[in-house]
């Protein structure tokens, strides 16, 4: 590996600095996603719940913009995760370019601090952690602190899609009962 030049470091600096802000972004984006989700997805069913049985139309209607917003969001989640996990990568690949991918764990001033592991985020140890369960939940803390959170918020829109695709059908088969033989499912 060569050393790059003054021009050439300032550039993958600038360069660097850019990539993890855009990191960042990328989970500030999915957390916000998530609230926005839950207030449309709440605001859905309100409407839902208050929509006369026999207008289908306006139930299919508000149900199909649910399928689509979680569709999207899915898509979303997805792409978020892939250029994230893309922008870890050359990250990585600058960091070490730049001859600082080890700095952290090398610094004096860390040395100290023996319980920390330096990875893609900062993480304490597992024994080192603050949170204390009890004791009949103390199994649940391995997995809740393992569980990759993307994957956790892209099944909810995947989830919540097909719930939302479900009641499209389950309510275009309630107007069909209705129209052909008079009688009402209790959807």
């Amino acid at each position: 590996m060569t050393t790059p030049t003054e021009t050439e470091e300032a550039k993958l600096l600038i360069e660097y600095e850019q990539l993890c802000e855009d990191w960042r972004s990328r989970d500030k984006y999915v957390l916000d996603k998530l609230g926005a989700a839950g207030i449309l997805f709440g605001l859905l069913g309100v409407a839902l719940g208050t929509v006369p049985s026999t207008a289908w139309f306006l139930k299919l209607s508000l149900v199909s913009i649910g399928a689509f917003f979680s569709l999207i969001l899915s898509i979303s989640i997805a792409k978020d995760t892939y250029y994230r996990d893309g922008t870890e990568k050359l990250l990585r690949y600058l960091s070490a370019q730049l001859g600082i991918s080890g700095y952290l764990q090398n610094t004096k001033s860390l040395k100290d601090i023996e319980d920390l592991e330096f990875t893609r985020k900062i993480a304490i140890k597992l024994d080192k952690y603050s949170l204390r369960l009890p004791n009949w939940l103390k199994w649940l803390q391995n997995p809740l602190l393992q569980a990759k959170t993307f994957k956790w918020i892209l099944a909810f829109y995947l989830v919540s899609f097909f719930i939302f695709v479900i009641l499209f059908i389950l309510i275009v088969v309630d107007a069909w009962i209705y129209w052909r033989y008079g009688l009402k499912l209790p959807i």
